[in-house]
């Protein structure tokens, strides 16, 4: 993982090419309690990332990747905004 100054667009960047589940699941919803509201997260990957896909919308994230040449994945994750209170709520 790494910072915002080295990223570029990216609040922060989870590099999980080669590890074995579940780390880079782990790695991701670890990082998911310092991505702010508003920023992004980069996931780089070597393999189909369905099941974390599934875990993020689950818990209130969007995503959407795309595939590399190279066979890796390279997954944007965000906070998805709260839905404003309706009116007629106390």
């Amino acid at each position: 993982m790494t910072a915002s100054g080295t990223s570029g667009e990216y609040h922060l960047v989870v590099d999980a090419r080669g590890l074995e589940p579940p780390e880079p699941m782990v790695r991701v919803l670890e990082s998911l309690d310092l991505l702010p509201l508003g920023k992004r997260m980069l996931l780089v990957i070597h393999r189909e990332p369905r099941t974390l896909l599934r875990v993020l919308d689950q818990n209130g994230y969007d995503a959407r990747w795309e595939s590399d040449p190279d066979g890796c994945f390279r997954v944007v994750i965000w906070q998805r905004r709260p839905m404003p209170p309706s009116p007629d709520e106390p």
